[in-house]
């Protein structure tokens, strides 16, 4: 786990160009609503949706290769880089959305319905990926550790059954 690698620059143009593809995808579709009106956009927008897929496994690989040993440290680290941001920006939309009628019966009543909204993922209709972000960090200390075990014919068998399980939910 200590071995040292090199950072690959293709990697990072891919992770830039898929970040880039999800940012215009949401964009597409804010800006087109109904992408049935036209069929360019709505071609436009099926190519590019394939890179979100792209996205979280760029972003898992690297949290992957990031992950030193230390499951405190690297717990932590998620909880500041990206929960608490998270938490504070949906405090600002919730306040912002709601008003000060969320304080109406209380602190704590005000606070509790603003968990509810938080957990169940009510209050900002694109923060729909922070859940699935979240899921999939609490997972990698314990992926590691079984990816690193796995032999090369596993993991080639491991990701065709990905690849099949994703593939037949979409088809």
């Amino acid at each position: 786990m200590s071995e040292k690698k090199t950072y690959q620059a293709s990697y990072g143009l891919l992770r830039l160009v898929a970040c880039v593809t999800v940012i215009v995808h949401h964009v597409l579709s804010a800006v087109y609503g109904d992408l049935t009106k036209t069929q360019l956009p709505l071609l436009v927008d099926n190519l590019l949706m394939c890179n979100n897929g792209l996205f979280f496994m760029m972003s898992g690989k690297f949290a992957l290769e990031n992950y030193k040993g230390d499951i405190a440290i690297y717990y932590k680290k998620k909880v500041t880089t990206i929960l608490l941001p998270v938490l504070l920006l949906s405090a600002f939309y919730y306040l912002y959305y709601n008003g000060s009628s969320v304080f109406a019966d209380g602190i704590l009543t005000g606070m509790a319905k603003f968990a509810r909204a938080f957990m169940a993922n009510e209050i900002v209709e694109y923060f729909w990926f922070v859940s699935t972000l979240l899921g999939f960090y609490l997972v990698v200390p314990f992926f590691a550790v079984m990816l690193r075990k796995l032999t090369e014919k596993e993991k080639d068998i491991f990701l065709l059954l990905l690849v099949a399980v994703v593939g037949i939910t979409n088809f």
